[in-house]
């Protein structure tokens, strides 16, 4: 089915050239799998991005994926046919074993895929395997669980970010060309700035969580899309987004595709911008990053002004509630717990329903008092982390010193999941060092559209593409 030529370089391209190759009938899908698995081996041992690599099914499934190419007219064929795919291991996955990281959940095997999980596969997509995760996802860094902890690509020795680290290590080192991930507090911002990808936090309620929940974490926690490109992030939030039955924040998507929004022009829009926050110092090199994205987005016409939402204040709820939600995860036996994920749930256990009740409330009100200042604003440009990923261990901490760790690391994400915006983080600078400096974009509630099409305006003008790590040192 391929000319050669044409399968050169399969596990460089984007998501959206390997499924035009599909559907021209010059690579086949079973090529791409192949050479994807192959790198897999070659590489995942030493940085621990998959924890489960899932490849005779992922040939099974691009073998009914050539078929289909065969029989069916390109315009019959789904967006993502064909084109491979990562799963984190939070996502449930049917009759593929989904632990949530934890020795809780060991040998777990869910009888249904995750409604997210399930419109990507409908989509045509295939999955090459689940990625490495926290434990329940409750660390902004992929260690503490079940698996040896995930490294970044960039340098062995340092943190991948988290919780889909596995999913941010494995875009990099060009194990997948796309990846599913969940953002409770910058879980898909947190690794996308760490390893050097782009990572989307969809609007609250634009990718549902059926069918097992119908929020995650009073609605701070989503799915979404994490690429090397933000093509491939519209592309896979199409195949994602979308209310199902019975969703508390039914979202319908916009008329327009996604992808087709990429395209369309933007009118002028009044940007803030900020390299401060009360809660963290920021790097030099991250600040002086954001400043120039702030001097090209006024170049291409757009107003920027110095300055930000007010979001102190709002850590507390937000840990008090996670607690709370950490505490009514089902454990057979509360010993399997990790160290950080046991003491968490014995805060929550201590939380009494009025005080669970009074922190959604202050988180509603808190909310309310940063989504004010984006009646002025269409975005703010900020960090996606004060400082470039973290040594391995540094994040590695239990209890609440590990909150007291995430509150200045996060200090720029986890608001965001509070008030249900949309936001991006794009790899637009790298350290003196080599190492990637994520930039924030965060958007009005529902803008996932205006959010994207700026994204695509600054990926042209600081382009990341063929960036690629050497896989750090040993």
């Amino acid at each position: 089915m391929a000319d050669g030529a044409a399968a050169d370089g399969l596990t460089e391209r984007s998501a959206g050239e390997l499924a035009a190759l599909i559907r021209r009938r010059e690579v086949s899908p079973v090529e791409i799998v192949e050479a994807f698995l192959a790198r897999i081996e070659a590489v995942n041992p030493s940085l621990g991005a998959y924890v489960t690599v899932t490849a005779e099914l992922a040939l099974a499934r691009a073998a009914a994926a050539e078929r289909g190419v065969m029989t069916s007219a390109p315009d019959d064929l789904g967006p993502l046919h064909g084109v491979p795919v990562s799963i984190k291991e939070l996502s449930d996955t049917a009759r593929v074993p989904t632990t949530y990281a934890s020795r809780a959940y060991a040998g777990h095997v869910p009888d249904a895929d995750k409604e997210a999980v399930a419109r990507l596969f409908r989509a045509g997509a295939v999955m090459l395997g689940k990625t490495n995760s926290p434990e329940f996802g409750l660390n902004a860094t992929t260690e503490g669980g079940l698996f040896p902890p995930t490294r970044n690509p960039w340098d062995r020795g340092r943190s991948a970010g988290g919780s889909s680290g596995g999913a941010g290590a494995a875009l990099a080192a060009r194990l997948c060309p796309l990846a599913e991930g969940s953002d409770g507090g910058g879980s898909i911002r947190i690794p996308a700035a760490a390893c050097g990808v782009a990572g989307l936090k969809p609007s609250r309620g634009r990718i549902s969580s059926a069918p097992s929940a119908g929020e995650g974490w009073a609605g701070f926690s989503t799915s979404g899309p994490m690429a090397r490109t933000v093509a491939d992030l519209a592309l896979a939030l199409d195949a994602m987004a979308g209310p199902a039955v019975g969703d508390p924040y039914p979202t319908p998507n916009p008329r327009r595709p996604f992808a087709a929004s990429l395209s369309e022009a933007l009118p002028r829009l009044r940007i803030g911008w900020t390299t401060r926050n009360p809660l963290t110092e920021v790097e030099p090199e991250v600040a002086a990053a954001v400043e120039r994205v702030a001097g090209e987005l006024a170049a291409m016409g757009h107003e920027l002004v110095e300055g930000a939402p007010e979001t102190r204040g709002m850590w507390a709820p937000f840990v008090t509630i996670v607690a709370a939600h950490t505490a009514a995860i089902a454990v057979p036996d509360l010993d399997l717990l990790g160290p950080h994920p046991r003491v968490l749930h014995d805060i929550g256990r201590e939380l009494s329903a009025l005080e669970y009740l009074a922190a959604k409330q202050e988180t509603y009100l808190l909310s309310r008092q940063a989504l004010a200042w984006f009646e002025e604003f269409d975005l703010l440009l900020c960090p996606t982390l004060p400082r470039v990923a973290p040594p391995l261990g540094e994040l590695d901490l239990v209890g609440m010193d590990l909150w007291d760790a995430l509150e200045p690391f996060t200090a720029f994400c986890f608001w965001v999941n509070m008030t249900g915006q949309p936001a991006i983080s794009l790899p637009l600078a790298w350290s003196d060092a080599g190492l990637p400096i994520g930039v924030q974009l965060v958007g009005r509630q529902l803008a996932d559209s205006t959010l994207l099409a700026l994204a695509a305006r600054l990926e042209e003008v600081f382009p990341w593409y063929d960036r690629e790590p050497s896989l750090g040192r040993a």
